[in-house]
């Protein structure tokens, strides 16, 4: 995570899209919404700015705090 930026970069590649849920850095009070994310790869798109210090090795958790009803 980068200090000011709306992209953070996964550890690893994520097989399914993570958009949508949570992202907490270990350490960093606030929680960003990841506005988007594409299967495949490790970049997210945060709905803010990461707010804290710069860190190319932070720890995280994705959390997915909403679940939705299936679309018919």
């Amino acid at each position: 995570v980068t200090n000011n930026y709306t992209t953070a970069t996964l550890s690893a590649v994520r097989a399914s899209s993570v958009a949508g849920w949570f992202l907490k850095i270990d350490g960093h009070s606030d929680v960003f919404r990841v506005s988007a994310h594409t299967a495949g790869t490790a970049t997210l798109t945060l709905d803010a700015v990461f707010t804290g210090t710069t860190n190319t090795l932070a720890t995280f958790r994705l959390m997915k705090l909403e679940i939705l009803p299936p679309t018919t």
